[in-house]
Order: C-alpha cells, then sequence, then structure tokens
C-alpha cells in the first residue's frame, strides 16, 4: 500500500505518495476537504485493487506508447497486423486524443470521460477547437479504438477500471445528429445489371483498339464476374488458373501499402476455389494471349516491373471507364506537368470495384430460391465470408432496379399478396 498524504502546495491541495519521494498524484484540489476525500477515495480503490499508485500511468501516455507498439509489430516481419489496420490509431492519436483527450489516470477513464470527449470533439468547447469538428460516425470509430485500447490495457493490468466500457454513444441522444445521412453507416452504391451490360457492349467494341482499352475490358469482366475485393484481385497470379478446369484459386492478397504478396487473406474462409463462368473463361484466354510476353506472374501486371498494377492506376481505368459510359463526371486539373482529376459526381464514388462485390452476392442470393444449387455454403464460399449471415446482412441485401417489364410484373405480385383485393 502506497503511504498517501494531503499536502498544501502552491496555495493549492495535492495528494502525495511518501512512499515515492512525495511525488504529486493527480491535480491539485482548490481545498483540503475536496483533496481528502479524492485521497480516501484512492486509498479504497488501491485496497480494493483497482489502482496501483506506484504504477499509475496517464491516459494519454499510455495510449501513445500503445499505438507506437502496434505500429512497430506492424513493421515486424512475420507479423499478421497490417500497417492499414493501425494506421488508425497514429492518426486518431495524432488529430484528437493528443489534443482533446482529458489530462487523467488510466484508472480515472469513464463514461463521463468519453463524453466530455467527443464533446470537445464536437467543438461544443470554446476552449477545445478544432479546424473542422468530427462527424458522428468518426466518432464511433475513435471511441471503438479507445475501448479496444483499454481492453488490451486491462489485459495487461494497465488498468483494473473498465467502467467506459459500458458507455455507449449511441444512447447519448445529444450526440447523435439528426440527418440520417450524418447517423447511418454509408451504403454501398450497387451497380445494376443493365449498367453492366451497357459497360460491357461499350468496352467490348474498344477491347482490341489498344491494350490499355483491353485492359479495362478484362478489369470490368473480372470483377464483374468474380467479385472479389480489390486486394485479392490484384494479388492473383496467373499460376493460379486452371482454365482447362475452369477454376481460380484464391490464395492471398497484393498488399499495396506494403508492395508485397502475402500468403494471407481477411478471414480462413476467404482462401477458396472459385468456378469461373464459361463467358469469362473465354475472356481471360484471350487476355493471357494479350499479356504472353510480358515477365510477369501476376494475372492483371503493372506495364513496368514485376508487380500487379497499382491501385491508383486501377482506380483511374475504372474512373475513366465510368466516365465514358456517363456514369461519372469528373473536372480535368493540370499543375505543371502533372494532371489529376476531381471528380464532380459519379454513381459508385467511394466504391468503384466493390460495387461488383454487392451485385453478385445480391445477383446469388436473388437466385437461391429459384435454383437450390446455390445454396447457402456455395454462396458465401464465392464471397469469401465465414458466415451466411454476413453475405445476406451486408452484401446480398440490396433491390436492383427494375426493368419496366419486370416492374409491371412486381405489381401484380405485390396485387396478389393483398387478400383484401378482388381481381
Amino acid at each position: 500500500m502506497a503511504d498517501l498524504r494531503v499536502s498544501k502546495k502552491h496555495k493549492r491541495w495535492v495528494i502525495q505518495d511518501r512512499d515515492q519521494n512525495r511525488k504529486q498524484i493527480g491535480k491539485p484540489f482548490s481545498t483540503k476537504t475536496e483533496a481528502k476525500k479524492a485521497c480516501r477515495i484512492l486509498i479504497k480503490q488501491e485496497a480494493a485493487g483497482e489502482v496501483n499508485v506506484s504504477k499509475r500511468i496517464k491516459f494519454k501516455d499510455a495510449y501513445q506508447q500503445y499505438a507506437n507498439k502496434r505500429v512497430e509489430d506492424a513493421d515486424r516481419v512475420g507479423t499478421r497486423l497490417s500497417k492499414l489496420s493501425v494506421v488508425s490509431y497514429v492518426s486518431f492519436w495524432k488529430n484528437y486524443i493528443s489534443k482533446n483527450f482529458p489530462d487523467v489516470y488510466m484508472d480515472e477513464v469513464t463514461g463521463k470521460t468519453l463524453r466530455l470527449f467527443v464533446e470537445r470533439c464536437y467543438n461544443w468547447h470554446p476552449q477545445y477547437k478544432l479546424e473542422e469538428p468530427i462527424t458522428y460516425k468518426t466518432a464511433k470509430n475513435l471511441i471503438n479504438c479507445i475501448k479496444t485500447f483499454v481492453r488490451d490495457a486491462a489485459g495487461e493490468d494497465q488498468t483494473k477500471y473498465v467502467s467506459a466500457l459500458y458507455w455507449k454513444l449511441h444512447k447519448q441522444e445529444d450526440l447523435k445528429p439528426e440527418d440520417d445521412d450524418d447517423y447511418f453507416p454509408t451504403k454501398t452504391t450497387v451497380i445494376h445489371p443493365w449498367q453492366i451490360k451497357k459497360l460491357a457492349r461499350i468496352l467490348s467494341e474498344k477491347k482490341n483498339q489498344d491494350f490499355n482499352s483491353s485492359y479495362k475490358y478484362i478489369l470490368c469482366s473480372a470483377f464483374a464476374f468474380l467479385g472479389l475485393r480489390q486486394s485479392e484481385m490484384l494479388g492473383l497470379k496467373k499460376e493460379h488458373l486452371d482454365l482447362k478446369r475452369g477454376v481460380l484459386q484464391v490464395l492471398g492478397k497484393w498488399d499495396y501499402r506494403e508492395g508485397r504478396w502475402i500468403n494471407k487473406t481477411k478471414n480462413a474462409a476467404s482462401k477458396r476455389p472459385l468456378l469461373l463462368d464459361y463467358r469469362f473463361v473465354e475472356d481471360l484466354q484471350w487476355w493471357l494471349g494479350k499479356t504472353k510476353d510480358m515477365r510477369n506472374i501476376y494475372l492483371f501486371p503493372a506495364c513496368r516491373g514485376g508487380n500487379p498494377i497499382s491501385v491508383h492506376k486501377l482506380r483511374k481505368m475504372f474512373l475513366d471507364i465510368y466516365v465514358e459510359a456517363g456514369l461519372a463526371k469528373v473536372e480535368k486539373i493540370t499543375k505543371g506537368k502533372s494532371t489529376h482529376y476531381k471528380i464532380v459526381w459519379s454513381a459508385f464514388k467511394g466504391c468503384p470495384t466493390k460495387t461488383y462485390r454487392h451485385h453478385l452476392a445480391t445477383a446469388l442470393m436473388n437466385a437461391m430460391k429459384a435454383d437450390p444449387r446455390l445454396d447457402k455454403n456455395y454462396v458465401k464460399q464465392v464471397l469469401g465470408h465465414s458466415e451466411f449471415a454476413t453475405t445476406e446482412g451486408i452484401y446480398g441485401n440490396h433491390n436492383f432496379e427494375l426493368t419496366s417489364d419486370e416492374e409491371k410484373q412486381r405489381r401484380i405480385a405485390h396485387s396478389n399478396a393483398l387478400k383484401f383485393i378482388e381481381n
């Protein structure tokens, strides 16, 4: 047990640990009564094992150490952590926690502490102003990140007082925005079958015009038929193909931040064989003929070097595809010798390739009842999900835009379902 006592210091009252050469514990108090009350609480908490005064650490110090350790772990060769998965810990520290989190010890972090932090990040307190107040969605990510840290800290015995874990941002009515767009998660805009047909027609007509046109065609075809994650698509190697059997093996991914192929996928179910549509097999045979002289092991190679096509080039190609089809509008900005594009409008802004994944999931889900061969296990395997609930709840719960005839038939079905209507 620490020898805690209240002493006067600079016209205020502080708690000192005599066992640590009169080290000051916490902030000073205006009155002796307040200091004694806080001292009694601290002694009680230490006796209960909730606080270790000699190893007490400030939240900010502990969090910064934690964030830096996560980055070090991600840099270590052979780790399963990726740099992308830990970058938020550092950016949250730099942009928000270091500036606005209350100056408290680990054992003092409570729901009220988290609430005060969010209020400060909303710019509700004049003395704490960010250049731009954070959004509700960013606040959710911040709190989830902090809670992950607190849980890990509890596991390392840095704290045993974890009441903050029971504080829920979504239950704080005054901290929630009124606007639905600000409150609910952003949904992926799903490309419709007629839009894919339009893209296929436009790209097919020009696919042999030049190599860039060929690349646009095969990429659009690959994402439409396979619905792979972007990292999985870029990680495909020619050796993963068995065109005689019509099978493609997803065995890893391309980590564009680290610039290397990794024998690792999002989850165990993501390593999977995919049955190829025979129309896509023909496209692949045509594409392999186009790239046969390129000394590159990847199915979608970069024009130079031995890596797959870059993420920047991939997104640029899809933006060009959508502009050509009238599904996007861009503004060309030239500065010196460099040129870049500003997206004025895009049907698939933020999800240029992910939209095909959602389309595939929705299409398979819609066809399940009509064809028993498309069972739950097969559909979730195609998407690389461990649980069918993920496929059903997140990716396959969209409605395609209907043609006029399909809309007419749906109206009839809707009308027939209403038993009180006489036909």
